[in-house]
């Protein structure tokens, strides 16, 4: 069992499919809230090496941490991020993900690098990684029944939908 991060997908996809005129390369994702995924890449020799980890940051304070031209690659956050870089003078190019559509292949070349070096996750131990802590958690025990609401808590007397068959 192998875990591949997403961001590492899109980037060698961006990398892959749009050259390496730009020095970095950065995915971008709608992480709603005003934020996005992201993480950047420094365009070396043989690929891409991961200048930062997993982030989720708002668009300017990801404009903040890009010092040069980038090549941007996912949804339409990407082309907003593009224009608040162009305002500070940087040329960067933006991918759309109709352009990344083949990013399968990335994954299992994303995989089969790991296995190559070794890198094989347990199962037991391998976990997503979500960046921002989930909002809805289930904690066994607490009670989440409000008056007002119109849920209400399921109980024996409501298990059926009509009164007798």
């Amino acid at each position: 069992m192998i875990g591949v991060s997403s961001l590492d997908c899109l980037a060698l996809a961006a990398l892959e499919e749009g050259g390496t005129s730009q020095g970095l390369v950065c995915p971008v994702v709608d992480a709603r809230k005003g934020e996005v995924y992201t993480a950047l890449y420094a365009i070396v020799e043989d690929g891409l090496e991961k200048l930062t980890d997993d982030l989720v940051v708002t668009l300017e304070a990801l404009t903040a941490r890009i010092d040069r031209g980038v090549l941007l690659a996912s949804d339409s956050k990407a082309s907003e991020v593009m224009a608040l870089l162009s305002r500070r003078g940087f040329d960067s190019r933006c991918l759309s993900s109709d352009e990344l559509e083949s990013c399968g292949v990335y994954v299992a070349a994303t995989g089969a690098e790991r296995l190559a070096r070794g890198a094989i996750d347990q199962v037991r131990t391998l976990q997503p990684i979500y960046v921002r802590p989930a909002e809805a958690i289930f904690r066994p025990g607490e009670s989440r029944a409000t008056t007002d609401s119109k849920e209400s808590v399921w109980s024996a007397e409501r298990k059926t939908s009509s009164g007798s068959i």
